[in-house]
């Protein structure tokens, strides 16, 4: 990790030996365009690069606060940055701009870059594709059903514990594709409830297999294996 209290000289354009002595430095030495085009370049040569959800952090450390970035820092880091920006502001009497809704934050690992949940709206159309075998043998032309969980719990049967939400059909090896944004319509509908088994794809007299959504996001040009 870089040391961000010397780079921040670089930003103000300040030796490093009177920044180390703690010298008072005024408005007039500092370049603040140059700080902020410097400050920025530190925010995007940050480290993206992920392999699950849980590495990944989203915070409002660009220049802008009002920008959520993803990240993998500490929050040591973090309180590093957003220190260092605070001073850089006040030194060029920088205002926020004005904004509207904030965005949610949820950070989640995205085509292996830490990023916002946010930026899967850009995603929507895009294709998660699979592949369903059963004994080593793809499971081609064949209806896949795509179900999920009610969160119900019964005594008797019939219970109606899962519902199907869709129906797939394969092509000759055995694959087909579902876009992220169909997914997002499922588990985001209004007044569904949606319980812990979550989704799950099954195959009459052959086989159930649960789905995972967030580890679908982590590599989305794959193609998905499902072994019945």
């Amino acid at each position: 990790m870089k040391n961000y209290i010397y780079l921040i000289i670089l930003i103000s354009s300040i030796q490093t030996n009177l920044f180390a002595q703690n010298i008072t430095i005024s408005v007039a030495e500092i370049d603040c365009k140059i700080t902020e085009e410097n400050y920025n370049k530190i925010i995007n040569d940050l480290s993206t690069n992920c392999s699950n959800h849980d590495e990944c952090h989203v915070d409002r450390i660009a220049w802008n606060p009002n920008l959520l970035i993803g990240h993998k820092e500490s929050e040591e880091q973090v309180l590093k940055l957003t220190n260092t920006r605070a001073d850089m502001h006040e030194r060029c009497h920088y205002i926020a701009p004005k904004t509207g809704a904030c965005l949610p934050r949820k950070a989640i690992c995205l085509n292996r870059k830490c990023q916002n949940y946010a930026d899967l709206q850009p995603l929507f159309n895009t294709n998660i594709k699979f592949r369903f075998t059963h004994k080593g043998e793809a499971l081609k032309n064949k209806t896949i059903s795509l179900s999920v969980d009610t969160g119900l719990r019964c005594f008797t049967t019939p219970c109606p514990a899962r519902i199907e939400v869709d129906s797939l059909f394969t092509n000759e090896v055995g694959e087909v594709a579902i876009t992220l944004g169909k997914f997002q319509l499922i588990l985001n509908k209004k007044n569904a409830t949606i319980g812990p088994d979550g989704l799950a794809f099954s195959l009459e007299n052959i086989g159930y297999d649960p789905v995972d959504f967030n580890t679908l996001l982590i590599d989305t040009n794959k193609i998905n294996e499902i072994q019945f």
